[in-house]
């Protein structure tokens, strides 16, 4: 008789969902057809918009401030300490029509692929 398959595999808790790196996305986005050029000025420009960028250097400044021994701080590491309390700063409603214009894309590119091979 055959193997049992194993039971599935109960559903992951949000802070289980495997991450998925930028590279693999931008892999995907161009592997894929993907308008990569157009979603970084989108998000650019819905960044802009929500004055994200003007808060990250403010947020900058105030870190600078705070440096213990008065001189200004190295470049990367005034990076380690902004760069998690920026990305935690970008509105949910840019990363939502970010995660949408990735998704939309990859999918068009993926029907547009299968297209091609139904015609072969």
């Amino acid at each position: 008789a055959p193997a049992a398959s194993p039971p599935p595999a109960p559903p992951m808790a949000p802070d289980e969902q495997p991450v998925i790196s930028v590279d693999h996305v931008k892999e995907a986005l161009y592997q894929n057809g993907g308008d990569v050029s157009r979603i970084r000025n989108a998000l650019r420009k819905d960044l802009d918009e929500a004055q994200w960028t003007a808060k990250v250097v403010g947020l900058c400044e105030q870190v600078s401030a705070e440096t213990e021994n008065g001189e200004p701080p190295r470049l990367d590491d005034l990076f380690d300490r902004v760069s998690l309390r920026a990305l935690e700063m970008i509105p949910e409603d840019c990363l939502s029509k970010l995660f949408n214009d990735v998704k939309d894309s990859i999918q068009l590119a993926k029907k547009a692929d299968e297209s091609v091979d139904e015609k072969k």
